[in-house]
């Protein structure tokens, strides 16, 4: 399956760049700094790819979810960006293997009920 280039969220159309190796604050690939970046004001999400124990789709979907928190006004009721990272990573890593393991939830909860 293709990397997606953009995801829909709201009214917001999100750009997502795809970079081999590491992943700077700026959005651009950088040789050290991070797996992903979700800057909306810069470039969007930035992911990293092709790093040793890595999982795109988990980290994309992270990145995805710091995206929700910002356009939903969430993000302040962290207290810190520390305390958002733990939550995003339990929450991010937990559901990509729940999709994983159970296609018909995703079924489901794209399809709905008819």
């Amino acid at each position: 399956m293709s990397r997606p280039k953009r995801l829909r969220l709201g009214a917001h159309t999100i750009p997502v760049s795809w970079h081999e190796g590491f992943v700077g604050k700026d959005c651009e690939a950088a040789e050290d700094g991070h797996w992903g970046v979700c800057h909306l004001g810069k470039g969007g999400l930035a992911i990293a790819v092709s790093l040793e124990h890595f999982d795109p789709p988990a980290n994309l979907l992270h990145e995805a979810i710091h995206a929700v928190l910002e356009t939903g006004g969430a993000r302040r009721v962290f207290g810190c960006i520390e305390d958002e990272e733990v939550v995003i990573e339990a929450v991010s890593h937990g559901v990509v293997e729940l999709l994983r393991r159970n296609p018909a939830l995703v079924t489901y909860l794209v399809e709905g009920e008819h």
